[in-house]
C-alpha cells in the first residue's frame, strides 16, 4: 500500500527511452496514438497489488528490449524497527 512508480526506461533498441508517468486513461490514449504512428512506445500499468503489466511495440523478431523500472514504497516502522517484504 501507498507504493508508486517513479521511472520507467526502454533500453536495447536503437535508443533509450524514459518514460513519463501518467494517468491510467491518457495514458492508454497516447500508447495507442503513437503505435498508430509505427512508433516505438512502452506502456507499464499496474494490474494488481503487485503484478505489472509492460507493452513494448514493436520488438522485432530475434530482438530484445529491457524494461527497467522504480517502485518507491513507505516504509511501515513500530518504533526503531521497520520491515521491507519483497516478493
Amino acid at each position: 500500500p501507498g507504493s508508486s512508480v517513479t521511472d520507467l526506461v526502454l533500453s536495447g533498441g536503437p535508443e533509450t527511452l524514459e518514460g513519463r508517468i501518467l494517468g491510467a486513461d491518457e495514458a492508454t490514449r497516447l500508447y495507442q496514438e503513437i503505435v498508430s504512428r509505427m512508433v516505438d512506445p512502452a506502456l507499464l500499468r499496474s494490474v494488481g497489488t503487485d503484478l505489472y503489466e509492460v507493452r513494448a511495440f514493436p520488438v522485432p523478431v530475434g530482438e530484445e528490449r529491457q524494461v527497467s523500472f522504480t517502485v518507491t514504497t513507505p516504509l511501515l516502522a513500530e518504533g526503531d524497527l521497520a520491515t521491507v517484504e519483497l516478493p
